[in-house]
C-alpha cells in the first residue's frame, strides 16, 4: 500500500514526528500533484477487524481525516467500500484508474498492470 506524503497528516504517529498538518500541506506542494487518490474505506466494525494493531478511536479518527482530507487541486479522489469482497473493490479501483487514463491519456500514469 502506497500511502504517500499526506499520510503524514492523517497519521503523524506512525511516523513519531510533530509535524501540523498545515506544513504537511504546505510542503506537499512543493512534489507533484497525485493525478488519482485512492482512498478505502470501511465500517469501524471492519477496520476492527483488520487492523488489531490500532484501538477504535483511532481508526475512526484516521478515517474521519481521510474521508474530509483535500488533496491537491486536480488529484481526483475516489472513496472505495473497502468493506465489499476484495474482487469488487479491485474492480473498483481498476475502473477509477482506467476510466482517469481514457478521460486524460496524455497526463494520465502509465499502468500495465494492477493484478
Amino acid at each position: 500500500m502506497e500511502r504517500g506524503w499526506f499520510d503524514f497528516a492523517v497519521d503523524p504517529r506512525r511516523y513519531r514526528m510533530r509535524v501540523s498538518p498545515g506544513v504537511v500541506r504546505v510542503l506537499g506542494r512543493l512534489l507533484p500533484r497525485p493525478d488519482l487518490a485512492l482512498v478505502l474505506d470501511a465500517s469501524d466494525q471492519t477496520l476492527l477487524a483488520r487492523k488489531t494493531e490500532l484501538r477504535g478511536e483511532e481508526l475512526s479518527r484516521q478515517m474521519q481525516m481521510w474521508r474530509a482530507f483535500r488533496f491537491p487541486r486536480g488529484t481526483h479522489k475516489v472513496v472505495i467500500d473497502a468493506s465489499r469482497p476484495f474482487e469488487e473493490v479491485l474492480q473498483t479501483a481498476r475502473e477509477s484508474v482506467e476510466g482517469l487514463r481514457s478521460a486524460s491519456p496524455s497526463s494520465a500514469p502509465q499502468i500495465d498492470s494492477l493484478g
